[in-house]
């Protein structure tokens, strides 16, 4: 597909996500590649929003740094610690799982993409480093999903997919997580960076 051809696709038929990082639309859905390989979990990102992204944080630990040398030269205690400029950099550049937009054959709707109005129903961490919610389907039957950072797509229960969730119902702020039944995770994605979205 063209960078323009995948635009249209999802600007026409996902609806998207707001990450506050990223501050632009995240687009979930799933893509054949131009080998055959389907995945059945990519995010469509804007590419200059990530690179504004990475240079904000790249200036941030510069400026971490410099605080701490001022601080060595005027002798006085040095923070207890500042964001590593390699370990920064190193994300940006190895981190996560990219496709090249030009890989892509077609996208369609993800099955494990939470509708964002579903999405909007979740309160954020129940506990510390752990969100955990249950879905209610459409046929009234009621799971339970968890995650500890990653809210993109989830597993689905067989024989569902993320749409027949009508209802999120947090659990309450406090609450540990809940490993007494199957918990829902989330699963591993793919990214693919466009220009001018």
């Amino acid at each position: 597909m063209k960078e323009s051809e995948i635009i249209d696709f999802v600007k026409d038929k996902i609806k998207p996500l707001h990450d506050f990082a990223y501050k632009s639309p995240v687009y979930r859905c799933s893509a054949n590649l131009t080998d055959g390989l389907y995945l059945p979990c990519v995010t469509i990102q804007s590419r200059q929003a990530y690179v504004d992204l990475a240079i904000r944080r790249f200036k941030e630990c510069r400026d971490a740094a410099s605080g701490v040398l001022k601080r060595l030269m005027l002798r006085t205690k040095p923070a207890n610690s500042i964001n590593d400029y390699r370990t920064i950099v190193g994300t940006f550049v190895c981190g996560g799982n990219s496709i090249n937009y030009y890989d892509i054959k077609n996208l369609a709707e993800s099955p494990f993409a939470i509708p964002p109005e579903r999405m909007a129903e979740i309160i954020g961490e129940t506990y510390m480093n752990w969100t955990q919610f249950t879905a209610r389907m459409k046929d009234g039957r009621q799971f339970q999903f968890g995650t500890t950072y990653s809210m993109e797509f989830f597993d689905m229960p067989d024989g569902y997919t993320a749409g027949d969730i009508v209802k999120i119902i947090s659990a309450t702020r406090g609450t540990p997580p809940n490993f007494q039944e199957k918990v829902f995770r989330e699963k591993p994605f793919f990214v693919c960076y466009i220009e001018g979205l």
